[in-house]
């Protein structure tokens, strides 16, 4: 009979279930031991469910790296069993408060609030923040910066408020110009990406153009027509207004080492994967598009990849065949 004295033997026993090595009495084991996770002291039981959700979250990118050569492939169906959900909450019980007071420190400093169906991102000084937008575009907010947007963003149009320093790089739509305001500057595009710097104690505005073409305005009139390595500077205190070429050190273009999904609708991640895998869905039950979540994935993982987390996280069944993904499931609380 299988028994756990430790939590070293426990992590040790879901590394062998994850990795597909596990008897059979070891998975009815961890079975039993989900059955009965309540009543277990975890060294969560102090902390929130907000927190222990957010835990949730960083542990799975961990549990991601584990079985990403175990992933089904293409065409596969594939069901979240009862038990391959509950890893999630094996292993938050299996690291508990050690783990915890290990990422805490870092989840603390980047915070997303609602105010008044705002959306607010803050980026802790130490730490810069990569953020996909509902509409496919993505931020990566410097540190000690601040993000705001509304949260019908997308509908019907694209408005963004920075406080410091961002990179943008932004879903093209015709009819949806995407608009960036700064103090009193404005920045309008289509589809491009740049970066922006608006600190209030330099008192000087600047962004820089590596891709497409930007239009800046301040509350009276035109600043200047951007395109490709175009810098503009704007001294916030005189109005004075220089605009210079960048040179190859300058254009670099940014990268994002994680993407952010946070507290994001199924319809919202549905329209960000589909324009950038090119792919479309096809959702089984309408309530799972109500479903919200927050995920993280790397720019190197595919659309089977990101298609698996967002199903785990929601409870949900899924199937990619040439490119058409179908979604279905009964919905979250």
């Amino acid at each position: 009979m299988t028994n756990i004295s430790n939590k070293e033997e426990l992590r040790k026993l879901i590394a062998k279930y994850v990795q597909g090595k596990a008897t059979t009495e070891e998975v009815a084991f961890l079975k039993s031991y989900y059955d009965h996770f309540d009543d277990k002291n975890d060294g969560l039981s102090v902390r929130t469910e907000h927190q222990k959700n957010r835990l949730k979250s960083q542990l799975f990118n961990e549990i991601q790296s584990r079985i990403h050569s175990t992933r089904p492939q293409t065409g596969m169906i594939f069901r979240f069993s009862r038990i391959a959900a509950a890893v999630l909450v094996l292993i938050a019980a299996a690291v508990g408060y050690w783990y915890f007071s290990q990422t805490e420190a870092v989840l603390e400093t980047i915070t997303v609030e609602n105010q008044d169906n705002l959306l607010v991102v803050d980026s802790a000084i130490a730490q810069e923040k990569h953020i996909y937008l509902p509409d496919g575009s993505y931020v990566v907010l410097e540190p000690g910066s601040r993000l705001e947007y509304s949260r019908e963003f997308s509908k019907s149009e694209r408005v963004v408020e920075l406080d410091g320093q961002a990179y943008f790089d932004i879903q093209h739509d015709s009819l949806r110009p995407f608009l960036v305001h700064t103090n009193e500057v404005t920045t309008r595009v289509l589809g491009t990406a740049f970066s922006i710097s608006s600190i209030d104690k330099n008192k000087e505005f600047t962004i820089s153009v590596t891709r497409g073409k930007v239009e800046v305005s301040d509350e009276t009139h035109q600043l200047g027509i951007l395109h490709k390595d175009d810098q503009l500077i704007l001294d916030l205190v005189s109005g004075e207004v220089t605009k210079n070429k960048m040179d190859e050190e300058q254009t670099t273009t940014v990268e994002p080492a994680v993407f952010i999904m946070d507290d994001m609708s199924v319809a919202e991640a549905i329209e960000i994967v589909s324009k950038r895998w090119d792919c479309t869905f096809d959702i089984k039950d309408p309530a799972l598009k109500n479903c919200r979540f927050t995920t993280s994935f790397v720019p190197t993982d595919g659309l089977g990849e990101v298609v698996a987390v967002i199903a785990l996280v929601i409870g949900a069944e899924y199937q990619i065949e040439n490119k058409v993904v179908s979604l279905s499931g009964d919905g979250c609380d």
